[in-house]
This record gives structure tokens, C-alpha cells and sequence, in this order.
């Protein structure tokens, strides 16, 4: 590299490019349950009204953001697809970056236990309801209302819910959704067809099975190599299902 300049200029702009060829480059691999506690910034709150409410809350740094800080690299970002953090930085930052992980890890090794449910119960689950910052999906609230848990999200190859955090969390996190889950069971129906209606009941690029989504206020996933639909309501409404079922039956006998 050739620099050309004044004599501060070009001492100026060698210590940096110096600075920069001394800088390390490393992934480290991370158990994928702690993705969500390693990037989430916990909200603490930071002022009360005199009835005690919260009035103001305050994010702090994510687990990485403080490593980045303390580290003093210029990079420390974790990859889900990778399944592995990012580190860039001076040698001696990026060695001292990853001694932070490590105890960050050995800290906050997850224990792991999976929950079956519908696959029609997907939306629900991850639906988030509210306003404002106060917008929580069903598996969100597992993780507010159970400290230790550090991840509850949806296997989307195995249709399970992975929850992982500290044992007695885990165990109650569990307990709690498998409640949620046996709550909407009644209102879940499964609904035979003649496969030769297949097409009809999903419709061009699946317009009949919105429709009737949409109408019935339900949710509704097909199994062609069943010949059958799953449906929701989420609203606890047996008249909903009935409703879905019988556009079925005329679209059998049509």
C-alpha cells in the first residue's frame, strides 16, 4: 500500500492501516437456545407512578452488545443460520471477547424439553397481541412469566416448541404452555374430503381457503395426502368449526 501526504497524515494513516491488519476475524459457535437470550435487551423499569405502575422502562444492552462493550471489539454478532457469533477486533480484544462467551455460555448452559402441538395452533402461538411495547405472543409470555427460561420458539422441521432456560424453569414453562395448548383442544377440528376436492376447497394459489379463513374467523391448514383440513378457533366458538364444515360438506355434494 503506498500513502502519499504529509508527514502526520501518512504516520496517522499507517498506524491505522496497522491497526486494521492486526485485527483478528473468528466465529465461535453457540447452542442455538441461546440466540434469543444472547440478542434480546432486557427492558428494566425505570420509574413508577405513586400506585406503583410502571411509567418508564429502560433497555439495557443484549448479552453480546455488553461482550462488544467490555471487549472493546468492533464486532461481536450472532448468525441463526451459522449458529455462530461473529468476532472481529484487535487480537487481544477478540481472544479476551471470547473468554467473555465462554463463561457467558457456561453460565447460561440451557437445559431442554419439547412440546408437541397442532400445527394449526402455529399462528396462535406466535401471534403477538397488545400496544405498544406491551405486544406478547403466547410462547413470549413463557419466557416473561417464568424467569430462567431463555427461549421458547417453534421447531419449524419437528412442529414442536423447544423451551430451554434452568431446569425448574424449563419444567414449569412447559407445564404452563402444555396448559394453553389442552385449553383450545376442543375448539381444534379435523375435517375429512373425497380427495377429488382437493382443488376445489384450496382454491387458485390456495383464494378459497383464505376466503374461508377469512369469513369463519378460524384458522384452517389442508393435509392433501390426508384428504383433510385442521381448524381452529380461537375465539372458543364451536359455530366457527361448524361453519367451515359445512362450505366442506356442499363443496363435497356441489
Amino acid at each position: 500500500i503506498t500513502i502519499r501526504g504529509g508527514k502526520d497524515a501518512v504516520a496517522s494513516a499507517r498506524q491505522m492501516i496497522e491497526d486494521i491488519a492486526r485485527r483478528d476475524e473468528v466465529k465461535v459457535p453457540y447452542d442455538i437456545h441461546l440466540h434469543s437470550f444472547l440478542t434480546t435487551r432486557p427492558l428494566v423499569v425505570k420509574d413508577r407512578d405513586e400506585d406503583g405502575n410502571k411509567v418508564q422502562d429502560e433497555e439495557l444492552p443484549c448479552p453480546l452488545e455488553q461482550v462488544k462493550i467490555e471487549s472493546k471489539c468492533d464486532r461481536v454478532s450472532a448468525s441463526r443460520q451459522d449458529q455462530k457469533i461473529m468476532v472481529i477486533g484487535k487480537r487481544e480484544n477478540v481472544n479476551l471477547a471470547r473468554a467473555l462467551l465462554e463463561e457467558l455460555f457456561r453460565s447460561n448452559r440451557p437445559h431442554v424439553t419439547k412440546v408437541a402441538f397442532n400445527d394449526v395452533l402455529r399462528v396462535f402461538l406466535t401471534k403477538r397481541v397488545g400496544s405498544g411495547s406491551e405486544r406478547y405472543s403466547p410462547l413470549d409470555r413463557i419466557k416473561l412469566e417464568h424467569t430462567g427460561v431463555v427461549a421458547c420458539d417453534i421447531n419449524r422441521s419437528t412442529s414442536m416448541v423447544e423451551i430451554a432456560g434452568t431446569a425448574e424453569a424449563v419444567k414449569n414453562g412447559a407445564a404452563a404452555l402444555e396448559e394453553v395448548i389442552a385449553e383450545f383442544q376442543p375448539f381444534i377440528r379435523t375435517i375429512k374430503f373425497p380427495a377429488k376436492i382437493t382443488g376445489t376447497i384450496i382454491g387458485s394459489g390456495g383464494s378459497n381457503i383464505a376466503e374461508l379463513t377469512k369469513t369463519t374467523k378460524t384458522e384452517i391448514r389442508v393435509d392433501k395426502d390426508k384428504s383433510e383440513v385442521v381448524v381452529l378457533s380461537m375465539d372458543k366458538d364451536e359455530a366457527q368449526l361448524d361453519a367451515v364444515e359445512k362450505v366442506i360438506e356442499e363443496a363435497e355434494n356441489y
